[in-house]
């Protein structure tokens, strides 16, 4: 048998150069889907008379995956509405609200709210926590 150099060499080249570039094409999207993370705080005014001190309440979001088209998820207004849900009914129980699954954690008239929001076709992903005591 023969060897014939040129063919010989892309008989061994040819495979490893395609073998290369499925595999740099595979690391490539993972590489420009990495998760982006921004974080938001709010003054939330509730109902006066409901706190133990004042009447606003200080959220904050940690927003990751956020695209423009679902930026109204965290905005001002949708937040409001999350957390006088909670804050302004003294729900010492789990709730929804705007989508968001809120979860506190009470003690006496003290709480720590733990909201989740999750996208159901996309990535984004949104935790907002805020605290309220109440006026007892």
């Amino acid at each position: 048998m023969q060897f014939d150099r040129i063919s010989g060499w892309k008989r061994i080249i040819a495979p490893g150069l395609v073998l290369a570039a499925v595999c740099g094409a595979a690391v490539l999207p993972a590489a420009s889907q990495a998760s982006s993370k921004v974080v938001n705080t709010y003054n939330v005014s509730v109902k006066k008379g409901v706190l133990d001190n004042g009447s606003t309440v200080k959220a904050k979001a940690v927003i990751t995956n956020g695209a423009a088209q679902q930026s109204s998820w965290w905005s001002q207004s949708t937040i409001n509405q999350v957390v006088r849900t909670g804050v302004n009914r003294g729900y010492g129980k789990p709730y929804v609200s705007q989508g968001y699954r809120c979860t506190p954690v009470v003690q006496a008239w003290n709480a720590k709210f733990t909201c989740k929001l999750t996208g159901a076709d996309v990535p984004t992903t949104i935790n907002l926590t805020f605290a309220a005591s109440w006026h007892h």
